[in-house]
């Protein structure tokens, strides 16, 4: 999951004080200073090793596997609640318009 590029589906947020407020479909999700850092960077170029890493520098943490833990938890949840995608893939357009123009 590491190599996994995060990517926001929701452009419906602000972010005020460092802490993100995520308009979704059903309600608002909060963020905190750290989550907000994953959101920030959750621009499908960017790899969940790089978010772990700005997220250590920022706020002087040095036990990554926590981290990873937490930001692998919060990725499932946003996944979830139809935040964001796990994994962008640029060609992922083109990929449901081939599986549904001839079905």
């Amino acid at each position: 999951m590491l190599d996994f590029k995060p990517c926001r589906v929701i452009q419906s947020y602000k972010i005020e004080n460092n802490k993100a407020s995520i308009i979704g479909f059903n309600h608002v999700v909060e963020l905190n200073s750290v989550s907000t850092v994953l959101w920030k960077m959750s621009n499908g170029k960017n790899t969940v090793k790089d978010i772990i890493t700005e997220i250590l520098n920022i706020f002087d943490i040095s036990d990554e596997n926590k981290v990873y833990d937490d930001i692998k938890k919060l990725i499932d949840m946003l996944h979830n609640e139809g935040l964001l995608i796990k994994n962008w893939d640029p060609l992922y357009k083109d990929k449901i318009g081939i599986l549904t123009r001839g079905n």
